[in-house]
């Protein structure tokens, strides 16, 4: 699948809110249109600004703030989000940094 239709779906870790399920700290790639009810949270090709974006790098800047949320605010193992990256054709995976802290981190 390409990037530009490439839609992120995850589950942060939260046992208050999602008891024992499995799917917490996991994060799926599936293509534009496909949602997935089991995940609650959802970026990418379902976004406006996603759309709008002119060039996969500019995507890949989005897509870095996303992967940055999803590690340091929602809990999503690295290991899930470099398979679920893994599934992007037009994208190297190991460029996307899993350490990198988000701008809006809530957690500083």
């Amino acid at each position: 699948m390409d990037l530009r239709d490439a839609m992120f779906l995850w589950m942060p870790v939260n046992a208050e809110i999602y008891g024992d399920n499995p799917r917490q700290g996991r994060v799926i790639v599936v293509p534009r249109g496909q949602n997935v009810s089991e995940y609650p949270m959802s970026a990418g090709a379902c976004d406006s600004d996603w759309n709008e974006a002119d060039t996969d790098t500019a995507r890949i800047e989005l897509l870095q703030g996303y992967v940055s949320v999803m590690v340091w605010d929602d809990g999503v193992e690295r290991e899930s989000i470099l398979v679920a990256l893994g599934h992007i054709d037009d994208i190297d995976p190991n460029k996307i940094d899993l350490d990198a802290k988000p701008v809006w981190n809530k957690n500083d």
